[in-house]
């Protein structure tokens, strides 16, 4: 059976890396689209933590995102509007397919504005003949356009190149994918270049809805900070032709992921 080119689901344990999704997000890589064409989407996303330090941030984030699918090519941009409030240090991690954690220098804040810009291109691979698994590569950039000094990026830009796999087992589709993020270094923190993973699985119900699962686990970026580890819940409803409901709950599985986060995307096709 051949598979259709994945397309950004929009998750979220995306969490503004590079993702993404929040991970949420986008996504965050986990949904199936037959539609070619332009798709534009917009969210709203919450995700609270500590961090492994004294002070919870509360981040919420606005992300408003592009994508196009030809053939066996996709690839998309998108950014957010971050709003976050600490009775400490902002800090901020990120998870979607991309990952880094960031700090204010304010003992206590609240700082709010555009974040970082994600671009991602993907490739599927020819399908064997009768397969029921299909391969992709993807190569992503994010621009460090969030704000340093306000703790709502690191400033810098990351790459990352990863490779995944679709498979139909009976009516669920399974997918996993392998990324290796080098990471830009500020004037201030070196941060380390990473391995991220992601695995989980989607089934598909009547009336356009799907429901599944997944989880992601990265290396620390940041020195001193958890690796990142976390699992979402997530149910995508078609509205109608054009319209798809996405939503999500997410809960971090230590210290170097928000405690849990939700969230919510619709994607209009163009």
């Amino acid at each position: 059976m051949e598979l259709s080119t994945p397309s950004r689901i929009l998750l979220g344990l995306c969490l503004s890396g590079l993702a993404t999704v929040s991970y949420a997000a986008e996504q965050r890589d986990i949904g199936l689209s037959e539609t070619e064409g332009y798709s534009a989407s917009v969210g709203l996303e919450y995700e609270s933590g500590d961090y492994g330090t004294s002070a919870t941030t509360n981040l919420w984030r606005v992300p408003v995102g592009i994508d196009y699918v030809k053939g066996a090519l996709s690839a998309g941009v998108n950014t957010a509007f971050l709003s976050a409030k600490s009775n400490g240090a902002i800090t901020i991690s990120s998870m979607t397919h991309m990952t880094s954690v960031t700090t204010s220098s304010a003992a206590v804040g609240s700082a709010s504005g555009i974040g970082d810009i994600n671009m991602y291109a993907t490739y599927q691979l020819p399908n064997t003949k009768g397969s029921d698994i299909s391969y992709h590569i993807t190569g992503r950039i994010k621009l460090g356009t969030a704000d340093e000094k306000k703790g709502l990026g690191t400033g810098e830009n990351d790459y990352a190149i990863e490779g995944g796999m679709l498979m139909l087992y009976k009516k669920v589709f399974v997918f996993g994918n392998l990324g290796y993020q080098i990471t830009g270094d500020s004037a201030t923190v070196n941060y380390d270049d990473v391995l991220y993973a992601n695995a989980g699985a989607t089934y598909p119900m009547e009336k356009g809805r799907s429901i599944g699962a997944m989880l992601e686990v990265s290396q620390a970026a940041t020195p001193g900070f958890d690796s990142p580890a976390q699992v979402t819940l997530f149910l995508n409803q078609e509205m109608d032709k054009k319209r798809d409901l996405y939503f999500y709950v997410l809960l971090g599985l230590t210290d170097g992921s928000p405690d849990t986060g939700v969230g919510v995307h619709v994607t209009y096709k163009l």
